[in-house]
C-alpha cells in the first residue's frame, strides 16, 4: 500500500435518540470526496480500538464510507485493554437491545446522510 492509498479518518460526534452523545470513528475514501457505498464496522468486546479503526480504514480503501460506532459510550468511552474481560464485562453488561437499537440507528442515520447511502444494509461476519 502507497502513502497516497491510506485513507482519510475522523472522530465524528453522533447525537443519540436517547439523549447521549457517541464517538464514530470514520474512515473514507482518499481518492473520492464523497461515495454512496458506506459500512458500519461494529467492535468487538474491547470497544473501538486501533485493531476496529483499521478494519474501517481496510473498508475505505475498497471504496467505502466506513464508520465505527462506540457502543460503550454510556459507561466506557475509548478502547479497554486486550484479554481484560473482567473490565469488559460491567460494559457490556450494561448494553440492552433498546440502547444497542438508537446507537446503531444513530450511526446509520450519520451514514446515510454522509454517504448518501439508501436502503440496503448487508452484514459481514469473520468466523475464526
Amino acid at each position: 500500500m502507497t502513502v497516497s492509498a491510506i485513507p482519510a479518518t475522523e472522530k465524528v460526534m453522533l447525537a443519540v435518540e436517547d439523549g447521549t452523545t457517541m464517538t464514530g470513528w470514520v474512515a473514507r475514501p482518499k481518492k473520492a470526496a464523497r461515495t454512496t457505498r458506506g459500512l458500519l464496522v461494529f467492535q468487538e468486546a474491547f470497544g473501538v480500538n486501533d485493531h476496529i479503526r483499521d478494519i474501517a480504514g481496510r473498508f475505505a480503501e475498497l471504496g467505502f464510507t466506513a464508520i465505527a460506532p462506540e457502543l460503550y459510550h454510556r459507561t466506557n468511552p475509548g478502547p479497554l485493554a486486550y484479554g481484560d474481560m473482567e473490565n469488559v464485562r460491567p460494559h457490556s453488561g450494561a448494553m440492552t437491545p433498546e440502547s444497542i437499537a438508537a446507537d446503531v440507528k444513530a450511526a446509520y442515520q450519520w451514514l446515510a446522510k454522509d454517504a448518501g447511502i439508501g436502503d440496503t444494509v448487508a452484514c459481514i461476519d469473520r468466523k475464526s
